[in-house]
């Protein structure tokens, strides 16, 4: 049986604290800071686990997206069309776990049909009503997505 894994994501909040992302196995009396191709600085807002391979995670950050394919012990940054891109949201599609959805300050998400290897932005819905002369910048969050009934 494979070892079990929880992971953390945290924000640097005052000097002399680490941000970043942690993983601790099943039984393991401590956490283990995963930095490996991560830059510098980078806080975690989201972390996903492939829904049927659980070597592979993907983890969104303030300097971007990123997948490990061994747990976490190396990182390599996904290329989205905005490399600054803030990621908050990361969801992979229940019934095909090829297509990804990252959700994203500035607001906007973005899909992947191949497991992350590849991204575009999605369309932006827009507004029906005009919101006035003062309009809020918020993170996108791409929720989690039921299949059709």
């Amino acid at each position: 049986m494979a070892a079990t894994h929880v992971y953390a994501g945290a924000a640097a909040t005052m000097e002399g604290t680490r941000g970043g992302i942690y993983r601790q196995g099943a039984g393991d009396a401590g956490w283990q800071h995963l930095t490996s191709g991560l830059p510098d600085g980078a806080e975690v807002h989201a972390i996903t686990v492939h829904p049927e391979n659980p070597d592979t995670v993907y983890i969104g950050t303030t300097k971007g997206t990123f997948r490990s394919t061994n747990r976490g012990d190396r990182w390599e940054r996904l290329s989205l069309p905005d490399p600054a891109a803030d990621i908050w949201s990361i969801c992979i599609h229940p019934k095909n776990p090829r297509v990804i959805y990252a959700g994203a300050t500035p607001p906007a998400v973005y899909r992947s049909n191949d497991g992350g290897d590849t991204w575009r932005k999605t369309a932006d819905p827009g507004r029906s009503k005009p919101m006035g002369r003062c309009a809020a910048a918020t993170a996108a969050r791409a929720g989690k997505i039921a299949p059709p009934i």
